[in-house]
């Protein structure tokens, strides 16, 4: 990650409308895939950041983090929680395995997300489950995903190909950010003619900030029954059978 956006991903993890959107969907997810709270239940947070994941997952079961980048991790995290501070691949043994693993925008980042995956299938207890997100469509590529140093968006098919290879087999899947789908094309053709500096973006005013997240939240809510094709995200729920 970018070193400027490292620092600003402190608050906007915690406070960005577009993260707090997301979480409240993978919450909703998590409700669904978990039979409830038990202290029993292993849940692993791999790209912990901040730990605001963390703080909505803790009432499911014992919860733990894994962040590569020191620069994002605040001592209060770590204070709280089990923090593994390393990379995620194959040398990562946790012991035990887990019945929840969430990977939320950061598949994206993993050069080799084939086995990225293949190393959450083996950590993952039988029946365990995987929530992820990414970026959707790489005709949405802008200089945010240069900033973030992505190596790829990905598409619905061939993402659910991806993690049956790996050994998971998908549940669910649905896009998301729909309408913010538009705005980043909108972004990307402007980019296209103006080429300018990635910058990391900024919290805007409390008022209005709190009105994109519900816009989305809503938006999320509405579209649930319709399946659209399209969206800036993608939200997929499997299991290791």
């Amino acid at each position: 990650m970018d070193a400027r956006h490292a620092i600003a991903y402190r608050e906007l993890g915690t406070r960005h409308w577009w993260s707090r959107a997301r979480n409240r969907a993978v919450l909703d997810l998590v409700r669904q895939a978990l039979p409830g709270p038990n202290s029993e239940q292993r849940i692993l947070d791999i790209g912990c950041g901040n730990g605001a994941v963390l703080e909505l997952l803790s009432p499911f079961g014992h919860v733990e983090g894994l962040e590569p980048d020191a620069d994002i991790l605040l001592a209060e995290t770590e204070s709280r929680w089990l923090i593994h501070r390393c990379a995620f691949d194959e040398d990562f043994l946790p012991g035990q395995n887990y019945h929840l693993i969430t990977l939320l925008d950061v598949l994206e980042h993993l050069e080799d997300d084939q086995a990225a995956l293949e190393q959450i299938a083996r950590i993952l207890a039988p029946g365990g489950k995987l929530i992820l997100t990414v970026p959707a469509h790489q005709q949405l590529w802008t200089s945010h995903d240069d900033l973030n140093h992505h190596c790829r968006r990905y598409t619905r098919k061939p993402l659910l190909e991806l993690l049956c290879g790996a050994g998971l087999t998908p549940i669910r899947s649905r896009y998301f950010f729909h309408g913010l789908a538009a705005a980043k094309f909108a972004v990307r053709s402007k980019e296209a003619l103006y080429p300018t500096d990635p910058r990391p973006p900024a919290i805007p005013p409390a008022i209005i900030n709190r009105a994109l997240e519900w816009v989305c939240r809503l938006e999320f809510r509405l579209t649930a029954p319709v399946a659209l094709p399209f969206g800036s995200s993608l939200l997929v729920l499997a299991h290791k059978t």
